[in-house]
């Protein structure tokens, strides 16, 4: 799905819970929490395995050249865990010609930057490319912002039961909302307003909420 926000502006919006950015040729992920043990995922490795292979489904199917990970790469309590660190690093070996970058989020302020081995670029919030400004907490700036950090979702109704949650992009001509990748939390349902658009990720397709 093609969205607009400004005349100077345009992203697809993928059902991966990813964003790409045709002009610039970027993928931008948001909110991977690499590392969170819940109970749907009993393994952790195994977790960030099938995460990774999620994102691996939208690299390549964008041929984006740069990845930008919009804050809260990894979720670990006081340490990078050992074996998360070498399932990750094995996955970017795999793509040692995409650029990564990494804006810090209250994750990375908690626990540092990630292991050197990673190779990625790690900037403070408010790095700023071609007319838009990355951060991972939202926050007023003077041009358009991308965000991160409040896991967006919305109530929409459904056949089994009166509404379900789901995740949801937001956006307006000044900034956008990216959902969470983790798909292990229902996220936050946000109040609807006048002069926000918003598009749900559903059945695995990427739909205009009205």
């Amino acid at each position: 799905m093609m969205i607009r926000p400004s005349s100077q502006l345009e992203f697809m919006l993928l059902p991966s819970r990813t964003l790409f950015w045709p002009s610039r040729n970027i993928l931008v992920v948001a909110d991977l929490h690499l590392g969170r043990i819940v109970p749907r995922y009993p393994k952790m490795v195994e977790g960030v395995k099938q995460a990774l292979q999620r994102l691996s489904g939208a690299l390549e199917h964008t041929q984006a050249n740069r990845l930008l990970f919009l804050g809260d790469l990894f979720h670990m309590r006081n340490n990078y865990h050992h074996d998360v660190v070498h399932v990750f690093e094995q996955w970017r070996m795999r793509y040692s010609t995409v650029e990564m970058l990494l804006i810090r989020g209250n994750h990375e302020r908690a626990m540092g930057d990630p292991p050197a081995q990673l190779q990625l670029t790690c900037m403070d919030p408010g790095y700023h490319e071609s007319g838009v400004t990355f951060l991972h907490e939202p926050r007023q700036m003077s041009q358009f912002t991308m965000c991160a950090h409040l896991h967006p979702c919305l109530l929409v109704p459904t056949n089994r039961a009166l509404a379900t949650t789901v995740p949801c992009f937001v956006w307006n001509e000044d900034y956008l909302y990216m959902p969470a990748f983790e798909d292990t939390i229902p996220g936050r349902v946000v109040s609807r307003r006048f002069d926000e658009q918003y598009a749900c990720i559903h059945n695995q397709m990427v739909v205009t909420y009205p």
